[in-house]
């Protein structure tokens, strides 16, 4: 019976941890969702692209976005999406290993929201075209960082 009971009592404050979790999260995710969120790239091509991943493209207005894309569905599309008066989109393009990942997450400063972007390269001397797009609230400060750096 003795053996049973720290599994038990373990169990338990597992259940107990990740209904925590569930609820923290709940109450972050609305306001989370409105600083920064992950755009769909269908239909974006990027025939292996030059630029570094710790250095994307800013999208602010109409214009820009018209430039930055070729295809008249995608940018109808992210019109849609995406109100260039109250986000920016985050254009990443690079070519890499194919285990490149960027990745984002909101830091908070004294009160104040960041979007941090972290790049961690891959290991693999593979070469592959990547495209993350993210749209970030105007009001947000962002930066990007390499993961171990």
């Amino acid at each position: 019976m003795f053996t049973r009971l720290p599994r038990f009592a373990l169990a338990a404050l597992c259940i107990m941890a990740l209904s925590l979790i569930t609820d923290a999260a709940a109450k972050v995710a609305p306001d989370a969702a409105a600083t920064v969120r992950e755009i769909s790239t269908d239909g974006i091509e990027a025939d292996f692209p030059k630029t570094k991943p710790t250095a994307p493209k800013v999208i602010a207005t109409a214009d820009e976005l018209a430039a930055a894309f070729k295809s008249k569905e995608v940018i109808e599309r992210l019109k849609k999406e995406v109100d260039l008066k109250t986000h920016d989109l985050i254009y990443f393009a690079w070519s890499g290993s194919g285990q490149d990942r960027i990745a984002s997450s909101i830091v908070e400063n004294d009160g104040k929201r960041e979007v941090v972007f972290t790049y961690s390269p891959g290991r693999t001397r593979d070469l592959r075209s990547h495209i993350r797009l993210f749209a970030v609230a105007k009001d947000v400060k962002w930066r990007v960082a390499t993961a171990g750096r």
